[in-house]
Order: structure tokens, then C-alpha cells, then sequence
């Protein structure tokens, strides 16, 4: 029988990462190692961020959050039984949503199915000014955060996804874990509305939610501190590579120049932050994955 191994600092591992050949003995010393996971020498297992894996075994230890999707496999099967193809980064994936209707919105889910989380920000109680937030070009307001759980976050995601037509990305190199762990601390740390605001919030055009459901955290900035600019954020802190900036082109110039200078800028805009993602969605081994079409079929499925 034909033996399929991955290399990881020299040393072998069988498919489900049981240690096959061991090159270098300085390689113990190294806490990475099987698909760059952190291994616990005292237990054996392998530490993937939302559970563990037993190598020898060939499961997870802990049920997959992600088991009620994949029913006919099992809640503790390790990449759906199929190593040598797939890996699982930590069993959760972060999804960066992005509509263009009017102004745009950008934000972030993570969890999946009934656990799915949404963080949300913006001016949800207009600008400075007093006006509404969706029909005014103020530039400043307070910042908000909303977080949505259960399903208030489902039917965001709906209103999101059927009547603004946003479009869901999976950040396939981000950690799930982290990112809940920065947005709930940012939550935390943000100031209860004050009554006068909850009766402000709650004639926004925001669809659901109480004002429980929001926190101020801070000054909103129409070019420097926004929904798109929140979210970018968060996955970065997720661990993604993305840089999430666009190329605009080259400068043009009245002459033939052999080297002409690129036009690259950062993203602040939920329209170029589609542009930028539905980019990256059709490359090939790209870590950002369009999942509109399943997300959409997922929402509808459990809000029946």
C-alpha cells in the first residue's frame, strides 16, 4: 500500500499527522509542527485553536462545531476523512460581508449556522449633525458597534444578503477564535447607550436589535474609522495575510514611461472592498472564497 506523508521541518507524518520519520532530533524542540499546529508533547494531540487532534486516533477530541453540517461524517472526523486533500485550520472560518446599495456596508460573522455571531459598525444614530446617518454626507458621528446573536443575527444576514444584496467571503486564513476574542473585548469596553440614544437607535434604520445590542466605542470617521475599516481590522487581527490593498492602475503620463509607477491604495470603501474580494475570490488557491450562494441557502434553511 502506497503511503501518502506531509513534510513539515524536515520531518514525515502520516496523512493524519502521526510522526512517520524524524530527520533531526533539534526538531522536538519545535512546538509547530504537523500542518503548522502547536503539539503538546504531554498528551500527543495537536492544538488547532477550537479543539484538539489525536494524530494516532485520527480524530478530533471535542465534537467539530461545525458537526450539524456534516451529519453523514461524524462530529469528531477529521477533514470530513480526507487529509491528504483538505486541511482545517481551526474548524472556524471568519466571513467579511460587503453590499454596495446606496453607501455600502462592510461587516463580519463568525461561528456558523445558530451560532453565528455578527459585528456590526457604524453611525446607527446619525451624524453629529442630527441627521439620519443613511441620508447625509457628514463625515463624523458617534461610532457603534453592534453585536447580533441567535436570530437577530440571522435576520440581519438575511436582510443583508436577500434585500441589500450583500456578498459573503470566507477569510480562510484567519482565526475564527481570535477575531470573536477581539470584537467581544472591543464590545465590552464600549458605553451603554444612554436613553435618549436608545430612542434614537431604535428609529434607526438598523432592523434588529435592541438597544442592548449596541456599545459606543468610539468617534466615526467617514474616510479613517468605518465599517469597512473596522472589519479589516478585526481579520488582521485574525491572523489573514491579506494586505487589503487595491491596485487602481498605473499614473498615467503623456509619455511612453518603461517602468510606470502603480496606483495602490488601502481599502476604505464597502465598494472597494467587494471589488477587492470578489478579485481574490476567483484566483486560484486564493484563502478568500465567495460562500454567498451557500450562506443565502443556510440563512433560509433555518429561518423555516
Amino acid at each position: 500500500m502506497m503511503l501518502t506523508y506531509h513534510t513539515v521541518n524536515s520531518d514525515a507524518y502520516l496523512p493524519y499527522g502521526e510522526l512517520l520519520v524524524d530527520e533531526h532530533s533539534s526538531s522536538e524542540d519545535l512546538p509547530y509542527k504537523f500542518n503548522g499546529k502547536q503539539f503538546d508533547e504531554e498528551t500527543g494531540l495537536y492544538y488547532y485553536g477550537a479543539r484538539y487532534l489525536n494524530p494516532m486516533a485520527s480524530i478530533w477530541y471535542g465534537v467539530d462545531p461545525l458537526a450539524e453540517k456534516y451529519v453523514t461524517t461524524g462530529g469528531y472526523a477529521y477533514t470530513l476523512d480526507n487529509p491528504v486533500r483538505l486541511i482545517d485550520l481551526d474548524g472556524r472560518r471568519p466571513k467579511l460581508y460587503a453590499e454596495t446599495h446606496g453607501f455600502g456596508h462592510t461587516f463580519i460573522t463568525v461561528g456558523e449556522g445558530k451560532n453565528t455571531i455578527v459585528y456590526t459598525y457604524g453611525r446607527y444614530m446619525g451624524g453629529d449633525k442630527g441627521k439620519s446617518s443613511s441620508g447625509s454626507s457628514d463625515p463624523s458621528g458617534k461610532g457603534v458597534l453592534i453585536r447580533y446573536t441567535g436570530k437577530d443575527a440571522l435576520r440581519y444576514l438575511k436582510y443583508e444578503l436577500s434585500d441589500q444584496g450583500a456578498q459573503a467571503y470566507e477569510i480562510q486564513d484567519a482565526s475564527d477564535k481570535k477575531i470573536q476574542k477581539y470584537m467581544d473585548d472591543v464590545f465590552s469596553k464600549g458605553r451603554l447607550l444612554t436613553r435618549a440614544e436608545s430612542v434614537k437607535y431604535e428609529k434607526s434604520p438598523h432592523e434588529y436589535g435592541l438597544p442592548s445590542n449596541a456599545r459606543v466605542i468610539d468617534k466615526y470617521s467617514l474616510l479613517s474609522n468605518n465599517c469597512t475599516t473596522k472589519s479589516v481590522t478585526a481579520v488582521q487581527i485574525g491572523g489573514t495575510k491579506l494586505d487589503f490593498i487595491e491596485d487602481r492602475g498605473t499614473v498615467p503620463t503623456p509619455v511612453y514611461v518603461p517602468n510606470p509607477t502603480q496606483m495602490k491604495s488601502k481599502i476604505y470603501a464597502p465598494s472597494d472592498m467587494s471589488n477587492y474580494l470578489n478579485v481574490l475570490s476567483k484566483r486560484p488557491y486564493s484563502v478568500v472564497k465567495n460562500v454567498t450562494l451557500q450562506m443565502n441557502r443556510e440563512i433560509n434553511k433555518l429561518l423555516k
